[in-house]
């Protein structure tokens, strides 16, 4: 469904829909309108990963969760200016884009003009549709599970949480 008003959006989401494929920076801008058009960041969780699981090469795999989970959560990413719908969320926008490559080119390449869905919301296109209606039996992408993050918290590389810290030795490395 690449009928939104974002004719960049649009032409990322035929990319990996036609090639299986998308540049990390695009997928970062991608997820990042998914994040911005929900009205939860567990619900752009839900489309963006359901859509990457069904187009991109990288679908159902840790790769493209954790692309997904950078542009919607900031995993592994480090917090920014807190801003309204994204908190601490690195932002992306359209103008951001065309500073960083030629966006007109990437849409002529890609098509993605703007659709004749633009105001709708993001949500409108995973609405079940009557059957035959979708060509995949109506399910929507918005029920895919969301993936659990771990709970168990990351030590420093070359640490030991357990080792007392008389018994460590040069930078701070269990012996």
């Amino acid at each position: 469904a690449a009928r939104t008003h974002d004719e960049l959006w649009n032409a990322a989401q035929l990319q990996m829909a036609r090639t299986g494929k998308m540049h990390g920076f695009m997928r970062m801008y991608w997820a990042k309108k998914v994040l911005e058009w929900t009205v939860s960041p567990a619900e752009a969780l839900r489309i963006a990963n359901a859509l990457n699981d069904r187009y991109s090469i990288d679908g159902r795999d840790p790769n493209g969760y954790v692309g997904v989970a950078w542009s919607v959560m900031g995993t592994h990413d480090m917090g920014w200016a807190e801003r309204p719908v994204f908190g601490k969320i690195r932002y992306m926008n359209y103008n951001g884009c065309k500073r960083k490559f030629d966006v007109g080119a990437y849409v002529r390449a890609w098509g993605g003009g703007a659709g004749s869905s633009a105001g709708k919301p993001i949500t409108a296109f995973f609405e079940k549709q009557p059957a035959g209606g979708s060509g995949d039996g109506g399910a929507s992408p918005a029920d895919a599970p969301v993936p659990r993050r771990a709970t168990k918290p990351a030590t420093k590389r070359g640490t030991s949480a357990d080792a007392p810290a008389a018994k460590r030795g040069k930078k701070g490395v269990a012996e």
